[in-house]
């Protein structure tokens, strides 16, 4: 399955004892999603070259996540965690942020 990040990325505060049930809340007060549309969302561990590992409401967070013990990271063994939904924006053409204006 092919994973397609589409959005701006952020930063949240997860202790080792949070679920996705403790911080579904706080994720969607912070993007601001109705309740109706937020109930249809999965949350997923992603990581490079596999499938998304979907989560539950009483799966422990941090226990899906490695802290990598390397300091040459390649960024290859990085993993996220994703909200799987609707892109309801209008796709942008790849390239039309790289355009530069001509003089």
């Amino acid at each position: 399955m092919q994973v397609n990040n589409f959005g701006d990325p952020f930063l949240l505060r997860v202790t080792d004892t949070d679920t996705i049930a403790d911080i579904r809340p706080r994720i969607q007060q912070k993007l601001g999603i109705a309740d109706e549309e937020f109930a249809k969302w999965k949350f997923a561990a992603i990581a490079s070259l596999r499938p998304p590992d979907y989560l539950n409401d009483d799966d422990s967070v941090a226990s899906k996540f490695v802290k990598s013990t390397s300091t040459y990271s390649s960024g290859q063994d990085s993993m996220y965690l994703g909200l799987e939904h609707t892109d309801a924006h209008p796709h942008r053409h790849r390239h039309h942020n790289n355009r530069y204006a001509t003089p």
